[in-house]
């Protein structure tokens, strides 16, 4: 489905400070097999829809979930050999992922359009009832139950304590708080920021460390922290669209158009933004405080734990409109998905990684969607 998305907050907000739309493909030479073996490589193409996220437990266990191409919302997996996209009916645009292991596998938890949540693993997913309407996107999700892994060898669900956030429209944003089967709607706080018009701003991603300790990043350089009773607005400096948010023990980084903002060990964010930097979309934080953060025509920055950035050297073949996530496996493999995602078609998927995989891929026909 390419053509029949309305253009997004998202969208128009960035339609001045984004630049042309690439080609699908760039002029870089990949075709030599002497590249560095910690050079970014391609790892496949979905031509019908966008790659939005990307999780997983391990390199031998990886989701990329993405757009609806008319069979489904993409749900892909690498189990360490191959690529298998998951049958799923529900026909939503999927914008995150999150992945837990367990003693009966792994379970993923992905969200997005439609007020879409779904559950379920490589057999096949389910869509859990949510407060979302039709026009209500959810755009991030987290679980403390993956934050803390204690809970990996017990029978718990993501949705034990699911948190999810989302706009309608790209305002109206809410954040919901899942557990077990019970959804609420957490206040929010009195002086939060509005938009011109007076509304609530969108919301697009969560992150927190514990249950009490929970980060949300919106439209208008919003960022709330809840610290387990209320949510709190904490300064930013900007008013530019946050993406995204992620951190570890010590510190917390959230990233938006331009933008790289960084918070240690509780202390106020500063701006720590590369020189040069265009449209900024992903960011992880890697357990040693190391930064990678993505973004537009298929950048690709590193920040090191002292504070060092470099821009990594395009050796992918492709130039993605944006690279809209970023993910570390915990072996420390970086991964990146993308495509078409700063305007409406989402479309023209893409994942890469750095270091190669034994063989590139490219995406098969979607699968019939299953019986009602």
């Amino acid at each position: 489905m390419t053509s029949t998305r309305p253009l997004t907050l998202v969208a128009l907000t960035l339609a001045a400070c984004t630049p042309d739309k690439p080609s699908a493909t760039s002029d870089v030479d990949t075709s030599e097999t002497d590249l560095p073996t910690d050079a970014w490589t391609l790892v496949g193409t979905n031509a019908p829809a966008a790659i939005m996220g990307i999780t997983g437990t391990s390199d031998a266990d990886v989701w990329a979930v993405g757009a609806d191409d008319g069979a489904g919302g993409t749900l892909l997996h690498w189990d360490g050999d191959a690529w298998t996209r998951v049958a799923n009916a529900d026909l939503h645009d999927l914008w995150w992922g999150v992945a837990r292991a367990g003693p009966a596998g792994t379970e993923l938890v992905a969200v997005g359009a439609g007020g879409t949540v779904l559950r379920g693993d490589t057999t096949g997913f389910t869509r859990i009832a949510s407060p979302g309407l039709g026009a209500q996107t959810l755009y991030g999700a987290w679980s403390p139950l993956v934050a803390s892994g204690a809970e990996a060898t017990t029978d718990a669900s993501i949705t034990d304590d699911l948190w999810v956030v989302g706009s309608f429209a790209g305002r109206d944003g809410f954040v919901w708080r899942l557990r077990g089967d019970t959804w609420t709607a957490l206040d929010l706080p009195d002086d939060l920021p509005r938009n011109p018009d007076g509304e609530v701003p969108g919301f697009f991603k969560v992150w927190g460390r514990r249950s009490d300790d929970v980060y949300v990043v919106g439209s208008g350089g919003v960022l709330l922290h809840w610290d387990g009773r209320a949510f709190t607005v904490v300064p930013t400096g900007t008013s530019e669209l946050l993406f995204t948010v992620d951190g570890n023990g010590r510190r917390v980084a959230a990233v938006g158009p331009r933008t790289v903002l960084l918070s240690d060990d509780g202390g106020a964010f500063a701006d720590v933004t590369p020189e040069g930097a265009g449209v900024l979309q992903g960011v992880q934080v890697e357990p040693d405080g190391a930064l990678v953060v993505t973004g537009a025509s298929g950048t690709i920055w590193l920040r090191d734990p002292g504070g060092a950035w470099e821009q990594q050297v395009n050796t992918t073949g492709v130039s993605p409109e944006s690279l809209h996530a970023a993910w570390t496996s915990p072996e420390g493999t970086r991964w990146a998905v993308g495509g078409s995602v700063l305007s409406a078609s989402l479309d023209a998927g893409v994942i890469v990684r750095e270091g190669a995989l034994p063989r590139t891929w490219s995406a098969p026909p979607p699968p019939p969607p299953p019986p009602a």
